[in-house]
This record gives structure tokens, sequence and C-alpha cells, in this order.
């Protein structure tokens, strides 16, 4: 049953029957569980100070959470901080480095960084894409962003390294208009696929736009990289791949 609803495309089986093909398999579940109980309390009897310290892990790894979340500049360091928000930073964090842990160990050691790894494996690729930053580009973001930076109006990521990387998985090779929204005079040259694309710069309106022929498309996942001369030069909040007439 396993081998055979991995073997679709859409393993998560649309919007409505999710997992519920996998019932016919909790009774041996169930025996497993069983078994697994019984050798937990077992070892917790011979050795308590080690089921202590598995129960005490949760936070060792929030207090180490919450200090790249700190040093990384998502927390005030002389104001109130949300709670909420530190925890939603944290697994960013998180999430940047090691993916989603259902995913493993597919989605690690490969060309893809594992955060991304999702979006090739989803088959949702599509003709037009509208990241923003911060906000919906958790399957899109690459290595080399900053947390997300909160203003007012929008969110947006600043490039931490000497380069950063966003994905798109894109139905078809077409000429692209790729707009990009961020902080004022912005600058970065871009390479797509492997290739130098041309420069970016973000003018005082903080806008730019660049036309990408089709042979320079491919379809299915496609990859953008930032370079910067000084980390933190680029800054962006919003990212539009538009074909024309869409």
């Amino acid at each position: 049953a396993w081998y055979v609803n991995a073997s679709v495309y859409d393993w998560w089986a649309g919007a409505s029957f999710g997992s519920r093909r996998f019932d016919a398999a909790l009774p041996g579940f169930g025996l497993a569980m069983a078994v697994s109980l019984g050798f937990i309390a077992g070892h917790i009897r011979r050795r308590p100070l080690q089921a202590l310290g598995v129960l005490l892990t949760p936070l060792i790894l929030w207090n180490a959470m919450l200090m790249g979340v700190y040093f990384r500049g998502a927390i005030p360091p002389d104001g109130p901080a949300s709670f909420k928000q530190a925890a939603a930073d944290g697994m960013d964090l998180f999430y940047t480095y090691v993916g989603y842990p259902p995913s493993w160990p597919a989605s690690l050691g490969g060309d893809l960084p594992p955060s991304a790894y999702d979006l090739s494996g989803s088959l949702a690729f599509a003709n037009n894409v509208f990241i923003r930053m911060g906000d919906n580009d958790a399957l899109h973001l690459g290595r080399g962003w900053s947390l997300p930076e909160r203003g007012r109006e929008k969110t947006s990521r600043s490039v931490r390294a000497e380069r950063a990387e966003i994905f798109v998985a894109l139905n078809e090779p077409a000429p692209y208009g790729v707009s990009f929204v961020g902080a004022a005079h912005g600058l970065a040259e871009l390479w797509l696929n492997g290739e130098p694309l041309g420069r970016l710069e973000l003018g005082a309106a903080g806008r730019a736009e660049i036309e990408v022929p089709a042979q320079r498309i491919l379809s299915g996942v496609n990859t953008l990289i930032f370079e910067v001369t000084r980390p933190g030069r680029l800054t962006l909040s919003e990212i539009r791949w538009i074909r024309p007439g869409d």
C-alpha cells in the first residue's frame, strides 16, 4: 500500500481524500506502537536520566533557534518581542536548513537545498509566479537570504551572503518578464540556470524589470541567483514571473 500510494505524483491525493487510503494499515501500526511503548517503558525504568534528557531536548532546540533568530536581527535587542513571531522565525530558520522532515531522506544531498525540494517534487508548475518575500516564499527560497524583515505594509528579505537563490517551477519555455520590488538602489548580478542573465538595478523607486527570452527558461525548476558585492545591499519584497499575454 505504501509503495502504490507513493508511486503516483499527487501523493497527497488531492484536497479531500488525503491519507485515508492508509486506513487498512492501522492494525499493523497499532501492533508496532504497542511493541515500541513496551520497549520505551522498560528503558525508562532502567535509565530514567536518559528519559529526562529526551524531555529537555525540545527546550535546548528552542534556545538554539532563539539565539539564531536574535543574531540574525529578527528580535530587537532593546525592545519587546512577540513569542509567536519568534517561534515563527525560529521555524523559518529551521526549515531553511533542513526542509520538511517528512521529505527526508529524499530531500537531502541533492542539487536543490532541502527547503526547495518540495517545489520540484509536487509538480506544481505554473505559468505565472508571484513571490512575496517573507510571506509565501517558503518553497521558492534557496540559500543566502535573511529572516523576514517586517515593515508596516510589506515583508522583505535581504541577501545575507555574496549570493542568494530563488527557485521557480514553470510549465514550459516561454518569454517572461521578471519584475522586482524592494529597497531603493539595490544592486546585483543575476544568473539564471547557471548562465549570466544581466544586472539588476533597483532605482530610487525600488523597482526593476528584466526580460527573459524563451530559450533561457526550463520546463521545471529554474534557478535564479543574485550575486552582490556587499551583503545586505539588496533587499526584495516581491518577485513576479509573468508571461506576456497572461
